[in-house]
């Protein structure tokens, strides 16, 4: 079992979910939320904070909603995420 991991999350209702399931738990918010930012935004400060957490917690775990995002499903999020 991993020791050390964190939680990016983007918005409070994702915080609360976490905080209730894995009580004891690093949760970092992401700090873009809402309809008006982009998918491209919210990926490069995933990025940026991955940098500054990746020594220190794994796994990083990210639970952000797409809802109006322009994604069509989590896939085409994740392949975004690793260009």
């Amino acid at each position: 079992m991993y020791k050390n991991p964190v939680f990016l999350v983007d918005g409070f209702t994702e915080q609360k979910i976490i905080q209730q399931i894995c009580s004891g738990y690093k949760i970092q918010k992401i700090g873009l939320n809402g309809n008006s930012v982009s998918v491209i935004q919210l990926i490069n400060a995933i990025i940026a904070q991955i940098y500054t957490l990746k020594n220190h917690f794994y796994p990083i775990i990210i639970l952000v909603d797409l809802e109006k995002r322009g994604v069509k499903n989590n896939l085409s999020f994740i392949a975004l995420l690793k260009i």
